[in-house]
């Protein structure tokens, strides 16, 4: 019998424990019961219990009374029909029915079969996403995730670093974030502000919904290189990280002149210096991102913000590979 791997796509506005779904292509029943748990973090934890046997749609309220009294949920809800002469007995679940549509990934199966697993990208991002070849850019949130309340307190900091400054990377942002604020909580409030670049020059950058950095010619220091370290290109770097006694000091305290240099006067606002963003230690992962503009070094920082501006004119176009 040959298997297929089953993909469920659950939005976050789902508060159903009963998932009703069908393949069109192949007219394959699923119907399967899920658990809901949430976290006070804002996360959401599903559980596919088992598939189900029987359901019923009601039009009022007292219908359930006439159904049958056969088991509804095969697996960890099943069990024998103890009281088979009494017609009234309830069913263990009510709830809402989702519908999801197109199931079974045929390309996810073959993969899964030849033991390598392809993740998912509808599921694995929060953010719209924007690639240097598309015509336009992300202006508003992905639907699927609009209905959770983000954190409005959350939403007040990011909108303020946004109007600041349209590109961030995660890390430079998380500096000026509460470390209140869970990952989940995060990336909530983030698919309702800004959308992430996939590729080009501002690889792994949230940006500002509506805003194109392509056509914007200041958008040049907030570009990102890639550094590659050559400590790691022999060594497991999850396992051979630099220790803390080979590590340069850092020099991120908040009383110091160096923390005044490298944020300005937007020092006031840090609330958890990383002197990584700003290249003042070693990098610990063998590929690391940086922004140009958060590099902490004079000469870097001469030629990105004394570009000539015969080159920044209107007329030069955004190249994918240069910026």
């Amino acid at each position: 019998m040959s298997t297929e791997r089953l993909i469920l796509r659950f939005g976050f506005d789902s508060t159903s424990s009963f998932v009703a779904a069908e393949n069109d292509d192949e007219h394959i029943p699923c119907k399967l019961v899920a658990k809901v748990q949430r976290l006070k973090s804002g996360r959401r934890i599903i559980t596919i219990l088992g598939p189900v046997v029987n359901y019923f749609s009601y039009t009022h309220p007292a219908d359930f009374m006439h159904i049958s009294t056969q088991p509804i949920v095969a697996g960890q809800l099943a069990g024998e029909c103890t009281f088979p002469e009494l017609s009234g007995i309830p069913p263990p679940i009510f709830t809402k029915i989702d519908k999801i549509d197109h199931l079974f990934n045929k390309a996810a199966a073959s993969s899964l079969a030849s033991g390598k697993l392809r993740k998912d990208n509808a599921t694995s991002t929060f953010n719209a996403v924007a690639r240097f070849e598309d015509t336009t850019i992300p202006s508003s949130p992905v639907s699927s995730f609009l209905l959770p309340a983000p954190d409005t307190v959350l939403m007040d900091y990011l909108k303020k670093l946004l109007d600041r400054r349209p590109l961030w990377l995660r890390s430079s942002m998380d500096e000026f974030l509460p470390a209140e604020f869970s990952n989940w909580k995060k990336r909530t409030a983030f698919s309702r502000v800004c959308y992430l670049f996939s590729d080009g020059p501002w690889r792994g950058c949230m940006c500002r919904l509506g805003y194109d950095p392509r056509k914007d010619p200041e958008a040049r220091i907030y570009q990102t290189i890639d550094f590659r370290d050559p400590h790691y290109r022999s060594i497991d770097w999850k396992t051979g990280k630099r220790s803390s006694s080979t590590q340069e000091p850092s020099s991120l305290d908040k009383s110091s002149q160096d923390f005044e240099k490298t944020y300005g006067e937007f020092s006031k606002d840090v609330l958890r210096p990383n002197p990584e963003v700003h290249f003042l230690v070693a990098p610990t992962r063998p590929s690391q991102l940086y922004q140009l503009c958060d590099i902490c070094d004079a000469g870097i920082q001469n030629i990105v913000q004394g570009t000539d501006d015969q080159k920044r004119s209107s007329k030069m176009e955004c190249s994918k590979a240069t910026g």
